[in-house]
């Protein structure tokens, strides 16, 4: 028979084994963080870049967001889905800057239950970055260079090279048209920062799709698409283009956009939910209201017979196009009329519309203006017309919003600017020049500040450039 004094082991020995159980199942229910982006000790992160963290538990949120810091301190908003939360700062990270985040213990899950440790992460947010198709001559690619290196990364590697691309609006990833081997054509995502690629829409057979425009919270697309028809001699050539809209989250069918019995072409998104797009058949530009319906008819025509959009002010409450102005000529000859082109803003609530060039400029032809966006400026082309100042090329030039204190940023009569685009501070512009009186030279993709100082070549032979944020 044992002694009751050898029991006494094993009562401390269970009291043990339970005292650890309860220690363990204490320790995984206490919540932890299990991931966060951008990823401790990313490098190029995008300036727009929101940061996530996910927990193993749903967590008590005032509890959680008292304890989070930042460093550089800027302003934003924090919103939860289940167990991630979720921080988008109201501004730009600063360029090349390290953010350094730091959560302090405690925080809770809503079973009471406080988080044990301390975390710490950081992550380096880009310099000056843009994103471009080369070479000219084709088939192109996308390649990323940084304004400061002067190594170009190549992005894609396609089996017939690009057609057109699409930034996201926090600069993270581009949506692309590939060419194939077959002829055929299809809409791809690429990572910029881990070079995951996947497919996002097979355009149908036959048929190209091009021209793609992310909505302003990067949750669809919009994109032209046109097929084939014969012409003379049975040769092929492009038929009447529609638009469509892509949702990016669902992965729901592609839907077309405005009248199906009118060629549509070249959307375009405002931040109100509004899309723009050329309508071929009507020579105007129609406006739809994409939150209501894709399917009506749109709700205003800006006519116009250049056959180009215009582009959206960062409210989305005016459009700027250019448009044609014709002026009958008051010489003998009374078939001689005068036609040049002027840019305009139209309120897109009332309908009014004002002349931005205005009748001071002289006969000019006036095209492409792009909002700066913090809505301040305006970036257009201008040619002169008459015969004392005419230029082989359009110049690059600014104006201020109402159209007031125009400033020529070039001057450089035989060279063609195109693709004009605002740097995300409003402090440079990248744009593409061609030499007019030698189209044997390349095309070119240059720089220039505000002030048209910083002047400078970044790449030869690309064209189609974008900042990335």
């Amino acid at each position: 028979m044992r002694s009751p004094v050898s029991g006494v082991p094993r009562a401390l020995l269970g009291g043990a084994a339970l005292f650890l159980a309860l220690a363990a199942l204490f320790l995984l229910a206490t919540p932890r963080v299990v991931q966060v982006v951008p990823q401790d000790g990313s490098v190029d992160v995008s300036s727009r870049r929101a940061f996530q963290i996910t927990f193993t538990h749903e967590m008590d949120l005032v509890s959680v967001e008292s304890r989070i810091s930042f460093e550089p301190d800027v302003p934003g908003n924090y919103t939860w889905e289940d167990r991630t939360l979720t921080f988008q700062p109201d501004e730009d990270w600063p360029e090349g800057t390290r953010v350094t985040l730091r959560l302090k213990s405690g925080a809770s899950a809503r079973i009471l239950l406080p988080m044990l440790r301390s975390y710490t992460w950081s992550f380096q947010i880009a310099k000056r970055r843009i994103i471009y198709l080369w070479p000219e001559s084709g088939p192109a690619e996308l390649y990323l260079r940084h304004l400061e290196g002067e190594d170009a990364e190549r992005l894609t590697q396609t089996e017939a090279g690009i057609l057109d691309y699409s930034l996201d609006p926090d600069g993270d990833t581009a949506v692309y048209s590939a060419m194939r081997a077959d002829g055929n054509t299809e809409l791809r995502e690429i990572s910029l920062s881990t070079g995951e690629d996947r497919l996002l829409y097979a355009c149908p057979q036959g048929d190209h799709c091009q021209e793609i425009a992310h909505e302003p919270d990067g949750k669809r697309i919009a994109f032209e698409r046109f097929g084939f028809v014969s012409g003379q001699g049975g040769q092929p050539f492009p038929g009447p283009s529609s638009v469509w809209v892509l949702d990016l989250e669902s992965g729901d069918e592609a839907l077309p956009v405005g009248d199906v019995d009118h060629a549509r072409s070249n959307p375009d998104w405002s931040t109100a939910g509004r899309l723009a797009y050329y309508d071929d058949t009507l020579k105007a530009i129609a406006l739809v209201d994409v939150e209501n319906s894709l399917g009506e008819s749109p709700f205003n025509f800006i006519p116009n017979d250049l056959g180009l959009n215009g582009a959206w002010s960062p409210d989305g409450q005016d459009l700027i196009y250019a448009s044609i102005v014709i002026v009958e000529n008051d010489s003998s000859d009374d078939s001689q009329v005068d036609f040049y082109s002027h840019v305009y803003r139209m309120d897109v609530a009332t309908g009014s519309i004002a002349d931005l060039t205005g009748d001071d400029a002289g006969q000019v032809e006036d095209a492409a203006p792009v909002y700066s966006p913090d809505g301040e400026w305006i970036a257009f082309t201008r040619k002169y017309l008459d015969n004392e100042r005419w230029t082989l090329g359009r110049q690059l030039w600014i104006m201020r919003a109402d159209g007031s204190d125009p400033r020529q940023l070039t001057a450089e009569p035989n060279l063609h600017v195109s693709s004009v685009v605002w740097s995300h501070d409003a402090r440079m512009l990248t744009f593409v020049r061609k030499n007019q009186a030698d189209l044997a030279q390349a095309i070119e993709i240059w720089v220039i500040g505000v002030d048209g100082e910083d002047v400078e070549l970044l790449v030869e032979g690309g064209y189609a450039p974008q900042w990335i944020p």
